[in-house]
């Protein structure tokens, strides 16, 4: 995946990891150093979340049972959901210019994962549409830590001193 930094340089942000057969080794998200916010509290959060979404990732290639996976999706973004109130609230005492627009992305975020959530409990029997719904919950987590967080990565240094 490759991103747009706010300096209008391409940055590639994701390494990604797959198996031919996606039924072989799951696809597995990892941490980049350029993910890093500035905030150690989000970080820790962020690469937990990136965790949790290789271990759905994981459960769906091992075959697991589908309430287990379903389980584990709305656990994820509901991990998510209590996520993005928190980088609010930390930005909110930052002033951080942009928390309207912050905000605005991570409900949007929000609502893209729970209807992701609800594609893959409406689509129990096939297993390469639950890979890929749970795929894209991947994808819309990168985006939140990727695109979204890093409009605010500055604004924390600057808070800090850095």
């Amino acid at each position: 995946m490759h991103v747009v930094a706010i300096s209008g340089e391409t940055v590639d942000c994701l390494h990604v990891e797959e198996a031919p057969d996606p039924r072989s080794a799951p696809l597995q998200l990892k941490w980049l150093d350029v993910f890093e916010t500035g905030n150690a509290e989000i970080d820790r959060i962020h690469r937990k979340l990136l965790a949790d979404c290789n271990a759905l990732l994981s459960i769906i290639s091992a075959g697991a049972g589908w309430p287990v996976i379903i389980v584990r999706a709305k656990r994820l973004v509901e991990d998510c959901v209590a996520h993005f109130r928190l980088e609010e609230s930390i930005l909110g005492r930052t002033q951080f210019a942009r928390l309207a627009e912050h905000q605005a992305e991570h409900q949007r975020l929000e609502h893209e994962m729970w209807r992701a959530v609800e594609r893959m409990e409406k689509h129990d029997d096939a297993f390469s549409d639950r890979f890929e719904h749970a795929r894209w919950l991947g994808g819309l987590l990168v985006d939140a830590i990727v695109r979204n967080d890093l409009d605010f990565r500055s604004h924390i240094l600057n808070e800090q001193g850095r």
